[in-house]
């Protein structure tokens, strides 16, 4: 990936997949506007999130999801799985990953070892996570 390029999630260009999925991507976008695949055959890929090792987590709605994919290699692997529905990603200042829940009224932790445990419940339908400067 160039220095001046970002990462986005293409969640409105879905392909029906042979399973009855979805198929999603993940392109990379250059600040003058052009684009390329960097990952497809994501399930409805939604929040994007990055470590501190520059490490891309991305969640997959469809099948409660989240890939975590190396961005030299291209190298896509399932990091946690077992979530609801899950939305935006942000990792928090203790250095676990929280998900916004949006099928579960939850918003869950989620450890670097992808250990997935319930954070906060009771939050009609989430669909945004955040940590402000002083976490």
């Amino acid at each position: 990936m160039a220095e001046k390029e970002i990462i986005m999630s293409v969640i409105g260009t879905f392909a029906p997949a042979k399973d009855g999925g979805w198929v999603g991507t993940i392109r990379t976008l250059t600040l003058d506007g052009y684009s390329t695949i960097l990952v497809s055959g994501l399930d409805q890929p939604h929040g994007l999130a990055f470590d501190h090792a520059g490490l891309l987590y991305v969640s997959n709605n469809g099948n409660g999801t989240i890939s975590r994919i190396q961005l030299s290699s291209g190298i896509v692997t399932t990091f946690a799985s077992g979530l609801h529905g899950p939305a935006t990603l942000a990792f928090g200042p203790d250095g676990n990953l929280y998900v916004a829940e949006a099928n579960n009224n939850s918003v869950a932790k989620v450890t670097m070892k992808g250990v997935v445990t319930p954070f906060a419940k009771g939050i009609p339908t989430p669909t945004q996570v955040a940590f402000d400067v002083n976490g």
